[in-house]
């Protein structure tokens, strides 16, 4: 049923990734919409928002996975990495989404909200953009809890990537907390943006960051 949900997405590609290792010897393309990747040679075609959603996955376990031999420096390189990824998990989408949009109307190029979300404007300026090319106010959205608690997410990711201070303190039942909430605040995010382009919020990228299992501090 989820492979059914997934192919009847006029936006996103297939859940898959492609890898070739044989010596040089293959070549392999994917072809989504009008543009065709291509590899020459052993290499991999992945999907960014598929990646990415693995990436999320990938960076918890590696944070549990160091607790458990009381591993702290790489408990935090994994932590902060994870929250790196959960923000670009959302940019991802909102790329990718843009890009198979205008291959169905390629009038929406000339928009002003449709170049913002391609641009480099601030992450914020691109979300409201996405709403208002959905005809949907921004002001709705970020009324909403999932807007509010995506904020504060970014706000522990931007204490690394945009540091204020010389030194940054982080404890683990904040570590715990902040692991889990990718379940509902990146979820809700993605589940809140396809909703509002009238797409099934329930494509399996969205449905693995929903399911993930939660963590527990052990004493």
């Amino acid at each position: 049923m989820q492979g059914l949900v997934d192919n009847s997405d006029r936006l996103m590609p297939p859940p898959m990734t492609l890898g070739v290792s044989m010596r040089g010897a293959a070549r392999i393309s994917v072809t989504v919409v009008s543009h065709t990747a291509t590899i020459d040679g052993d290499g991999i075609l992945e999907y960014p928002v598929v990646a990415l959603a693995g990436d999320v996955l990938y960076y918890r376990q590696q944070a549990v996975a160091a607790s458990s031999e009381h591993q702290l420096s790489l408990i935090a390189r994994a932590y902060r990495t994870y929250l790196q990824v959960c923000i670009s998990l959302v940019d991802a989408f909102l790329g990718h989404a843009t890009f198979v949009l205008a291959e169905i109307n390629s009038e929406i190029t000339t928009t002003e909200d449709f170049r913002k979300i391609q641009s480099t404007a601030p992450f914020d300026d691109r979300i409201e953009a996405w709403c208002r090319l959905c005809a949907h106010p921004p002001e709705s959205f970020r009324q909403t809890k999932n807007w509010s608690d995506l904020s504060k997410l970014r706000q522990q990711r931007n204490r690394y990537v945009h540091p204020a201070e010389s030194t940054y303190s982080l404890g683990i039942d904040e570590i715990v907390n902040v692991l889990n909430q990718c379940r509902d605040v990146v979820r809700g995010t993605l589940e809140y943006l396809r909703n509002i382009a009238s797409l099934d919020p329930y494509f399996s990228y969205v449905k693995k960051i929903k399911t993930a299992p939660l963590i527990k501090k052990v004493t």
